[in-house]
Order: C-alpha cells, then sequence, then structure tokens
C-alpha cells in the first residue's frame, strides 16, 4: 500500500501480542498481508479508513475481531484453503473473498464463512466450495458469488441481485424486515 502497513512472510503468522502491542491499528491507509502459510488473526485488526487485504497460501481464520471499510481475502492453494472469519465483532463495509487455486487462475475448494455484526456489501465472493454468510443488517450485492452452494443469514433484507453470480444450491434467512432477491446464472436451483 502507498501507506499504512505492508507484510510479506514466508511462514505462517499469527496476528497476536508482542510486547505491550496486540493486534494490528492503523490510523489512515491500508494494510496488506502476504503470507506463504497459514494467517490466524489472534487480536483486533482496526483499520480506520483504509482497508485490510490478506493473501495467503493456507487457511485463514480468526478468534479476534476485523474493523475495516474492506476486507480483501485471498487464498491460494490448489487443494483449496478455507477462509473462516466467523468473529460476531467483524465491522466491515464490503467483503472481497477468494479460494482459488496456486496460480490464482481458477477457484479452488476452500470453503468460504465470514460473520459480520452489521450490514455489508458483497463486492466479490468465488470458491469451488461452499460459502456461508451472516449479517447483523442487510446484506448488498455489487459484484459476483461464485460457489458451489451459499446460505445467507441476514436482518433487513438481503440483494443478491448481480448477473454474474453461479450457485447450485441456495438457502437464505432473513428477518426484521427487508426481503429477499436472489439473481442466478447457474442452472435453475
Amino acid at each position: 500500500p502507498a501507506s499504512g502497513l505492508s507484510v510479506n512472510s514466508t511462514g505462517n503468522l499469527l496476528v497476536g501480542t508482542v510486547g505491550a502491542s496486540s493486534g494490528i491499528v492503523a490510523g489512515t491507509g491500508d494494510v496488506g498481508l502476504n503470507i506463504a502459510g497459514t494467517l490466524g488473526i489472534n487480536q483486533p485488526v482496526s483499520v480506520v479508513n483504509g482497508d485490510f487485504l490478506a493473501i495467503s497460501t493456507g487457511a485463514v481464520t480468526q478468534t479476534a475481531s476485523i474493523a475495516a471499510d474492506v476486507l480483501s481475502v485471498v487464498t491460494k492453494n490448489n487443494a483449496g484453503a478455507p477462509i473462516t472469519l466467523n468473529n460476531p465483532a467483524n465491522a466491515v463495509s464490503v467483503i472481497d473473498l477468494s479460494a482459488l487455486n496456486a496460480g490464482a487462475s481458477a477457484t479452488a475448494p476452500g470453503a468460504i464463512s465470514y460473520r459480520d455484526s452489521a450490514d455489508f456489501n458483497v463486492f466479490n465472493v468465488q470458491t469451488a466450495s461452499n460459502v456461508t454468510l451472516q449479517a447483523g443488517g442487510p446484506v448488498s450485492q455489487s459484484g459476483p458469488l461464485v460457489a458451489n452452494g451459499v446460505q445467507v443469514t441476514a436482518v433487513g433484507g438481503i440483494n443478491l441481485n448481480s448477473g454474474s453470480n453461479a450457485v447450485s444450491s441456495a438457502n437464505f434467512s432473513n428477518t426484521g424486515g427487508g426481503g429477499i432477491v436472489f439473481n442466478n446464472t447457474a442452472t435453475n436451483l
């Protein structure tokens, strides 16, 4: 990133505590991590007025929350590396989550699971496996959702109306008003 923090690692990375510092806090600018291994977020990540971007060859997991304008996570592994970001305190506006092969030329079978405390927009979600999305508010969309199956739980509406969606099965649950809209270009569900 032009400003903020960029980390390249040839081994696994845990975001934890070093001395008196815990997690990652960036005042302005993006935070980018490029990890040859697994990524575990075990302390809070807070990117104020910026994006949190992570590329990993292994699984991406969390026990602590992530707050950012955009959350972009890509796993690159031919066998598929999962993205499991289920902390109920996550607070991002836009998600961009992909499980791809090592060359990033096709989807791989890494399951994707994301949970947020409020509403969020799906900019891009792609995997050859299943996707589970949970929101404390409405879920909207501005880009493709490509997966074997998708399960979405929201409060206040689900609007996944992109002409680029391609899933084989879908399950939606919405409470608190708002409707459910889903457009799928794949075979009938």
